[in-house]
């Protein structure tokens, strides 16, 4: 759920642990079987709407005993967050079978492109030479520091997908709003109602604006889910 892409996931020796796409009663994996381009293209027509679960504890078990057998004395596990995906449980309870190795499995609380931050933080930091405790660290601070704030044209997949969390309080009240949402404690929350789309993306720059309040430098990423 990060999108990392290919190159740093293979530079870092990262490995992922895809999440599942049900699509017209077939599974895929999430950047496996499945691109974001092409859910995105099939997602108007999907009678009914697509469905995701998280990994199995299996999933995670296979990866984490995988690693183990590679020599590995340490494993990060960096996941999207436990208030709107079940990972961070199936990943504590493969972690928890699994003998002689460390595993630290790191809620970050966010998804998208917030959650690759954590992981690509983590990645250089390990590449740097830091210790396990000390990517940790790293990881957590960008936990701390990141923010997301996002735009949709409807509720509809949020509510239907069971993330709607407190932007629940906006359904039917958007006739004539776009909803600005955020991540409130790991959970997709109402933060405002804007007019027009164009006011929209001016209110989020707003916002980062006066959420970072320094003159420091900043690692922005604007990001869209085919948007035309």
């Amino acid at each position: 759920t990060a999108g990392l892409s290919r190159e740093f996931v293979e530079k870092h020796g990262i490995r992922v642990v895809p999440l599942y796409i049900r699509i017209d009663d077939v599974t895929y994996r999430d950047h496996v079987d499945i691109t974001p381009s092409e859910f995105y293209e099939r997602l108007p027509t999907c009678t009914p709407l697509p469905t995701t679960s998280q990994p199995s504890v299996g999933d995670f078990a296979t990866v984490f005993r995988e690693l183990v057998d590679q020599g590995a004395t340490g494993i990060i596990c960096v996941l999207i967050s436990s208030g709107v995906s079940g990972t961070v449980s199936s990943a504590h309870a493969a972690a928890e079978g699994i003998d002689g190795v460390r595993i630290e499995v790191i809620d970050t609380q966010t998804a998208s492109v917030a959650h690759m931050f954590c992981v690509e933080a983590g990645a250089r930091a390990l590449a740097d030479g830091a210790s396990l405790d000390e990517a940790v660290a790293v990881i957590r601070g960008v936990v701390e520091a990141q923010r997301i704030v996002f735009s949709v044209d409807t509720l509809e997949y949020l509510y239907k997908g069971g993330r709607i969390g407190g932007a629940a309080a906006l359904l039917g009240s958007l006739l004539q709003f776009r909803p600005l949402l955020y991540l409130k404690e790991g959970k997709v929350d109402a933060l405002e109602r804007v007019r027009t789309s164009k006011r929209a993306l001016r209110r989020m720059v707003e916002l980062m604006g006066e959420w970072l309040g320094v003159e420091e430098p900043v690692h922005a990423v604007v990001i869209e889910a085919a948007c035309k």
